[in-house]
């Protein structure tokens, strides 16, 4: 039976940043690392409420009984959302600055909201996953550790990945030149010694 490794997430994990995102992303990294076949189902932007969305489009039809697949479910930024548009999925996103963003970060959100939202996403994702008995571990961009008493902290990395880069933990709106121009980061995103980092790190853990 196939063991694979499915990644869902945002730009990070889809490996932007990386000179080839397909290859020297963390999440292609990793799967080569593991030695095993990936599906890397992450795309640039997007939300958690969007990545959940995603994992259960992606169990519609699964059969448990054909793959030993793993899921890696990497955790943007909190503050994220979605909406749909004329059935187009758009994303809402604190650094955004048109009308819909401004107008959702001035009159609808609020921390609370978003880490009620997380907790959540983080919930159904577990469920899903126990139900088709797939192993899910799940890591955290920049944001820090969720805490509920039915989330299952041994499932997370302990640490987020813009830790690994001796960078404390802040919402991305507040990102500095500190963040976005490092040795390990260009722009917001992992370069490839980042994604190298991330990767080994991963595989560190996983390997436990």
């Amino acid at each position: 039976m196939t063991q694979r490794l499915i990644i869902f997430g945002d730009s990070w994990s889809a490996g932007i940043g990386a000179t080839e995102p397909l290859e020297e992303g963390f999440a292609a990294l990793l799967g080569k690392k593991l030695n095993c076949p990936w599906i890397n189902l992450s795309q640039s932007a997007t939300s958690i409420d969007h990545a959940t969305w995603q994992l259960i489009e992606f169990l519609k039809d699964y059969n448990p009984q054909q793959y030993q697949d793993k899921i890696l479910f990497c955790l943007t930024g909190k503050a994220r959302s979605w909406y749909f548009k004329k059935q187009e999925i758009l994303e809402l996103h604190p650094t955004k600055v048109d009308p819909t963003n401004k107008l959702y970060y001035s009159y609808v959100y609020s921390d609370e909201l978003g880490e009620a939202e997380r907790i959540k996403n983080i919930i159904l994702v577990e469920e899903l996953c126990r139900k088709y008995s797939l192993p899910v571990y799940f890591v955290l961009n920049w944001d820090d550790l969720p805490v509920h008493p039915l989330i299952d902290l041994n499932n997370f990395y302990p640490n987020s990945l813009l830790s690994l880069f001796d960078i404390e933990p802040l919402p991305e709106e507040k990102f500095t030149d500190r963040h976005v121009n490092s040795t390990y980061m260009t722009q917001f995103h992992p370069n490839n010694l980042g994604h190298q980092v991330i990767a080994d790190a991963l595989f560190n853990w996983l390997q436990q």
